[in-house]
């Protein structure tokens, strides 16, 4: 089966082996042969005209001249040029930089004046002037056409060049075109009464419509198909089924007439943009339709070197010439059809049967541009399928690709269902597989699950026995930490109107109040200090503050807030070892404190603060006053040699309520249960708590009653925390000042 599959390709790629030999030497023949009979006897042969001509060709009875230099005036041209007479009904020179000129005479021998409209059926000339000549030579009337000109211009609004002739009676006349263009210099001319040279355009447009209807209505049709399934094959196959049509507008003028007569420059380099264009297309199309990165990779790399030239090349052709351009995307398309015919051929004999369609498409495409070839150089006879050859082979390529995509989607449909099958299966299987290895499983993890819960729970006893044991001794370490604490007794002693809000996180905390009063010295010393750490570790630093600042302040008789903070930065330093560069002090040196300390003078009426990274808040007569600390906390490392705290100085010439506190309220998290805001849980920030201060000390209720104020930040930190963990320890101190 496979040797077949082989001979079947093997002649199919010979035959077109063939076909491409034979085209070469007949398109030299007859080449030669236009080279040899374009120019013959140099008589002027006159162009008879009657009322009952509906069509003449007169390109076969005119006279033929090239002028190298491009530059010959009318003047000039008649009288350098050697015109020679031209048998041929098309003339073709090619590709060329000359300027060819056309001279014919036509005689009305009847006795009326004749309208005729004479059609050059190739309407991509760049510029053809036409001129009207006396006996004497001279001018008698110029016209201009051509596809660099605006379309508007024209008196007859057709595809094709006309020019109007209007030809006195029983009076022959001399007519001069000159031709410029830089694509192919060819310029058949047919001589047409109006009406007959409409019914004709009526006929032509009717073939065109039908074929433009086929491309819209399979444009359309598989653009639905694309946006239905997400496959990228029917984009690129709209793509191409957009080139091929801009190719055929662009090349038949229909383009210039109905879609861009407004932008006229584009129809310069619309033939060579739509060639590249289709190039580029068709061969993205043909890798998705061909599966060609998973049956032949390294052709598919080839394809995409190739695809990035022609990205180049699409570039180009805005900036150089179209005779540069028309030639580099003839090459261009060539070698993309020979691509586009080896992978079709190469992925079927990988056994993906879809590309048959693929193939065939392609082979009456080439087959339709065969036939307008052949038509063009005589060899075939001109009729409806040789006119309109590539038309046709176009949208059979369009209906049959359409066919391979449909095709290929059945097929992918079917892997699919086959896969799914499969992988059903084998589900099936495993399923069965798992299900007799839980079942074995679960005898074992009974017995096991049995002899740990046993375990689990003697450990649970264990653990549980455990945990009371160190609750008993956080709650006896709590009474300790209680102990060392100002009772209120005490502090109601000290301070009449205060209050202190203590909320540890743990059993027991880092955050601690010391308060004391020396009357000998008429000083009253209030802080409020946040140790490193919470719980345990915390309470283990609260102890060590609190016993230093009972050195400093009970036994040394130190007052002075910065010099108290120096003294209790030297401390902790000294106690924790922080001093030593060695290994065994890594883990604490960076423990310490933040504190606010002030210091209430009676005998000078003055308030004195000092601040490790901790403020203090003032609010009198209903405005809020803050002092900060500075930037430095207590303990931990010291890279300056001496580290030096500031004291701030408060004259007491009014009442005023002072406030020390921890960072624990104002970092707490909460805030979901606020009514009319979004579920976000967020910190309660410093600026809220200041704005709390001030707001409980502008209520009657609470501004005068301290104790009050403590419930009511109590209240609303219950309400803001919500179902949130507590964070961190919770300290305020709040303390009410008077005059003198």
């Amino acid at each position: 089966m496979r040797n077949r599959e082989y001979n079947y390709y093997k002649i199919y790629v010979q035959l077109c082996i063939v076909v491409f030999l034979i085209c070469i030497p007949v398109f030299f023949v007859k080449a030669q042969k236009n080279k040899a009979n374009s120019f013959q006897d140099k008589s002027f042969e006159k162009i008879w005209l009657s009322s009952q001509q509906e069509k003449l060709i007169i390109s076969s009875s005119s006279q033929i001249a090239e002028d190298k230099t491009g530059f010959l005036s009318i003047q000039q041209a008649i009288k350098s040029l050697n015109f020679e007479n031209s048998k041929e009904a098309k003339p073709n020179f090619g590709y060329t930089s000359s300027t060819y000129w056309c001279r014919f005479q036509i005689e009305n021998a009847t006795n009326n004046s004749q309208n005729r409209w004479l059609e050059i059926q190739y309407p991509l000339l760049d510029s053809v002037w036409l001129y009207e000549v006396d006996s004497a030579q001279n001018i008698i009337q110029v016209q201009l056409l051509g596809d660099k000109m605006p379309y508007t211009q024209r008196e007859i609004k057709d595809a094709d060049l006309i020019f109007v002739l209007n030809i006195n009676p029983r009076k022959t006349t001399t007519y001069y075109m000159r031709c410029r263009t830089q694509g192919t210099m060819t310029f058949p001319l047919v001589l047409w009464q109006p009406q007959a040279f409409s019914e004709q355009t009526a006929n032509d447009r009717f073939g065109f419509g039908i074929y433009y209807g086929i491309i819209v209505v399979m444009i359309f049709y598989n653009l639905f198909i694309f946006f239905s399934l997400r496959d990228r094959a029917y984009l690129y196959y709209v793509l191409t089924i957009a080139s091929i049509a801009l190719f055929q507008l662009a090349f038949n003028g229909l383009g210039f007439q109905y879609l861009w007569s407004n932008f006229y420059p584009f129809n310069d380099i619309a033939i060579p943009f739509s060639i590249s264009c289709f190039s580029f297309i068709s061969l993205l199309f043909a890798r998705q339709f061909l599966h060609l990165k998973k049956l032949l990779p390294k052709t598919d790399k080839l394809v995409l070197v190739f695809v990035a030239l022609i990205i180049i090349e699409l570039s180009l052709t805005f900036f150089l010439p179209y005779k540069v351009m028309i030639k580099v995307s003839s090459i261009t398309g060539v070698v993309a059809t020979t691509l586009l015919f080896y992978m079709g051929v190469m992925s079927y004999r990988r056994g993906y049967k879809s590309a048959i369609y693929f193939l065939i498409a392609w082979s009456l495409f080439w087959l339709g541009i065969l036939c307008s070839i052949f038509k063009g150089f005589g060899l075939l006879s001109t009729n409806f399928i040789t006119t309109y050859a590539i038309q046709i082979g176009s949208a059979l390529e369009v209906i049959l690709l359409s066919l391979g995509l449909a095709d290929r989607i059945n097929m992918l449909k079917n892997q699919l269902a086959e896969k799914t099958i499969t992988e059903k299966n084998q589900k099936i299987e495993n399923e069965i597989r798992q299900r007799y290895l839980i079942e074995s499983q679960n005898q074992k993890l009974e017995q096991l699950v049995a002899e740990r819960t046993v375990d689990l729970e003697q450990k649970t006893i264990e653990l549980q026995s455990q945990n009371q044991k160190i609750t008993d001794s956080l709650k006896y370490a709590k009474r300790i930490q209680d102990a060392i604490l100002p009772p209120k007794e005490e502090r109601d002693t000290i301070l009449e109107n205060h209050f202190v809000f203590f909320k540890p996180k743990d059993i027991v905390s880092g955050d601690f109040y010391w308060i004391s009063e020396h009357k000998k010295e008429q000083k009253i010393i209030v802080a409020a200090v946040d140790c490193t750490g919470h719980g345990v570790p915390g309470a283990f630093m609260s102890i060590i503050g609190n016993n230093l600042l009972n050195q400093i302040i009970n036994e040394k008789n130190i007052f002075y807030p910065s010099d108290i903070l120096e003294e209790l930065h030297k401390g902790v330093r000294t106690i924790l070892k922080q001093d030593y560069d060695s290994s065994s002090n890594l883990n604490t040196s960076r423990d310490g404190m933040d504190i606010a300390l002030c210091v209430i003078n009676r005998e000078k009426h003055t308030l004195e603060f000092a601040g490790a990274n901790r403020p203090l808040w003032i609010v009198k007569n209903g405005k809020f006053e803050e002092i900060k600390g500075d930037r430095r906390a207590i303990g931990g490392w010291q890279n300056e040699q001496k580290r030096e705290f500031k004291t701030h100085s408060i004259d007491l010439n009014e009442e005023m309520n002072v406030y020390l506190s921890s960072d624990g309220y104002s970092d707490q998290f909460g805030g979901n249960n606020e009514e009319g805001k979004e579920q976000t849980s967020k910190k309660f920030m410093s600026k809220n708590f200041k704005k709390l201060l001030v707001d409980i000390n502008n209520t009657e209720r609470t501004s005068q009653n301290l104790e009050t104020q403590c419930s009511t930040l109590e209240q609303v930190m219950e309400k803001w925390k919500g179902n949130e963990p507590q964070i961190d320890d919770v300290l305020v101190v709040g303390f009410a000042v008077s005059k003198g």
